[in-house]
């Protein structure tokens, strides 16, 4: 009797054990942790999962390291959590980790047209949840092909706005040299598409990381697997 009772407990805590791992594995895809190569920033020990397209490693969360010149949306530590934080340009230059730099106009150039061109790159480049469209309301999530995972942090420009309906990145524009010292590039997913412009430094955008060339290391493009 006490056999069976034993063999009955053994069972219900591996019925408990496999119920909360599939619960936590839900929650990490949901904050972009659902698998694949992974980066931990040494700094403060956050993890970022990254995923190769073309040529190109990314990050694929946005970053959220806390630096002067950068805010949670809201000033909500939860936001950050989940958006990443955002920084005005000077800060985004340098706010990258050792072996990774601020992704630059020509990478998101790079990016836009290997996943299909300006008109359709949003779409595949947005994540699957968390996506709302700005002018119903309704979902408007993307397809997520190339495991991207772009999320809608919004900005600030003198006050916080668009989160869950936009997404602004920085861009490094310095390969350039002429533009104004006040107007810089950002890139931005909408509806479906992913545009370019040139915005005040002192607005806050959010940033994604690209791997520097001399520290690559092989990881399977997202496509290889579809």
């Amino acid at each position: 009797m006490e056999i069976i009772v034993i063999a009955a407990v053994i069972l219900i805590i591996i019925f408990i054990v496999k119920s909360v791992r599939k619960d936590n594995s839900f929650t990490d895809a949901r904050n972009g942790d659902s698998g694949g190569s992974f980066f931990i920033d040494p700094r403060d020990g956050k993890k970022y999962r990254t995923v190769k397209i073309g040529e190109q490693v990314w990050m694929a969360q946005n970053l959220n390291y806390e630096a002067r010149g950068s805010k949670c949306y809201n000033n909500d530590s939860s936001n950050a959590k989940k958006y990443g934080r955002l920084y005005d340009w000077e800060t985004a230059m340098k706010a990258c980790p050792e072996g990774w730099h601020l992704s630059t106009t020509a990478e998101w150039d790079a990016l836009m047209n290997y996943v299909g061109g300006s008109d359709i790159a949003g779409a595949k480049l947005k994540a699957s949840f968390g996506w709302s469209d700005v002018h119903t309301g309704g979902s408007a999530n993307g397809s997520d092909v190339y495991g991207f995972a772009a999320l809608p942090g919004g900005f600030w420009g003198g006050r916080f706005t668009c989160i869950g309906y936009m997404g602004y990145w920085w861009s490094d524009p310095s390969q350039y040299g002429n533009l104004r010292l006040y107007d810089v590039n950002y890139w931005c997913i909408c509806d479906d598409g992913l545009s370019y412009g040139h915005y005040p430094k002192d607005n806050l955008y959010s940033v994604r990381c690209v791997q520097d060339q001399g520290n690559r290391t092989e990881i399977p493009s997202k496509e290889d697997s579809l």
